[in-house]
């Protein structure tokens, strides 16, 4: 599988991604994050990080 990345604000890139939708030769993958990155994003956002010293007392701190 390859992955590529194509700017959808470009008017090729539109026309790329319209093209792959007609021939539907390919997964066009949503913009917007799940939702469990979402909410990571928030809480960074408002400052509820885990901090720690030592990977390993990152590790604990996860619970991995």
């Amino acid at each position: 599988m390859r992955t590529v990345i194509i700017d959808n604000n470009t008017k090729k890139g539109k026309l790329i991604l319209d093209l792959i939708r007609e021939m539907e030769c390919g997964e066009i993958l949503p913009d917007k994050p799940n939702s469990k990155t979402q909410t990571a994003i928030e809480d960074a956002r408002k400052g509820r990080l885990n901090k720690a010293n030592s990977a390993t007392e990152l590790a604990k701190e996860l619970g991995i």
